[in-house]
């Protein structure tokens, strides 16, 4: 093994450019706290830096030794290793959160994920309003954390001719979650649709109603733009025709077209190519709307909220209406998919219940 190598040269420089690093990394973490807020409490916060100092100071000197035991070990004090020091710091600070029972990720701030990339998001917005390409804003919800912005982000969607609708999705407990905590974070259907009535005065209670297809995960309005106003539809025809037009007991003026119309428009199979269509299908039958209509003068907001582990409920997953196609060609609920088929969570998991319930 090469024998680590002695710094020979100005100690007064190398102090400077240490205590530099140091600073550095303190005004980075001050100024990622103040604009993204920090999970960690601060007495963690304080424990998993003495680990890290500590972790590190340890670890530079045992790796520099190490690298050339008989000669190094008379000048322990006098050589370090970056390596070294890297690796023990987070060698402490994984064993100070194991001591402490913290399982939520302590490095987020150092970090992109969880960086404000809303200058990247407006500027993809703007270039998809040139082009007039059609998309959709999905926001994943939790408690304490954004589920105060829903009024804003409605709001904004309106302003962008492009956004068609937005999607409000309760947070599912699968896969990485940093710092979330069951008890405070989580959301239900039921709360969401009732933050959105708070939030925003386009909708009211009338015009958020469940979807037929799968009542218990999904909520959806529909709104009309056009000349400057925005229209919702769903109170047009009724919450209670479309809820029994499920059950093929509807009866809305008895004129079967509007019926089927406002059926087929409330499906979430529909695309960017047959929804106009549909609404058309409807507005001909009603007295409010009148003129050319394009899938420009659509906004849909629609609420899911995928079952885990937590809320699992085999009966609503049945009627589930939102699949992904497995590799295999099979169709796999996506309440599902995330809990029993991700990966190798098939052979894994799936798999000794599968065997479990055949005995």
């Amino acid at each position: 093994m090469t024998s680590a190598m002695h710094w020979t040269g100005n100690f007064a420089v190398h102090f400077a450019f240490e205590t530099a690093g140091y600073i550095a990394a303190i005004i980075i973490y001050a100024v990622q706290r103040r604009r993204r807020g920090d999970s960690v409490p601060d007495e963690t916060r304080a424990s998993v830096l003495a680990g890290a100092a500590a972790g590190a100071m340890i670890g530079t000197r045992l790796l520099y030794v190490l690298c050339d035991p008989a000669n190094n070990i008379h000048d322990i004090l006098g050589g370090k290793t970056i390596v070294g020091g890297l690796l023990g710091g987070l060698i402490g600070v994984e064993l100070v959160k194991r001591f402490l029972g913290v399982r939520r990720s302590t490095g987020n701030l150092f970090v992109v994920r969880g960086a404000d990339l809303r200058e990247i998001r407006f500027k993809a917005l703007e270039r998809l309003n040139a082009l007039d390409i059609s998309t959709t804003l999905v926001v994943t919800l939790q408690r304490g954390v954004n589920d105060n912005e829903i009024g804003e982000i409605i709001d904004f969607a309106l302003t962008q001719p492009c956004v068609r609708g937005v999607t409000l999705q309760p947070v599912q407990v699968a896969g990485r979650l940093d710092g979330y905590n069951d008890g405070e974070n989580r959301l239900t259907l039921s709360e969401v649709r009732r933050k959105v009535l708070e939030q925003s005065e386009l909708f009211a209670p009338e015009d958020l109603i469940p979807v037929p297809c799968h009542p218990d995960s999904l909520c959806m309005g529909y709104a009309f733009k056009g000349g400057g106003d925005v229209v919702p539809l769903t109170s047009l025809v009724g919450r209670d025709a479309l809820i029994d037009g499920s059950r093929n007991t509807i009866v809305f003026e008895r004129d079967p077209a509007a019926r089927g119309a406002f059926l087929k428009l409330f499906s979430t199979a529909l695309g960017s190519e047959s929804q106009p269509q549909k609404l058309k299908d409807l507005l001909c039958c009603l007295p409010r709307v009148q003129g050319d209509i394009s899938y420009g003068n659509l906004f849909r907001l629609l609420i899911v909220e995928f079952i885990d582990a937590q809320s699992f409920d085999l009966r609503s997953i049945k009627k589930t209406c939102i699949h992904i196609v497995h590799p295999d060609g099979r169709l796999i609920p996506f309440d599902t998919y995330n809990l029993f088929y991700r990966d190798e969570l098939e052979t894994t998991r799936l798999g000794p219940l599968r065997e479990w319930a055949v005995r």
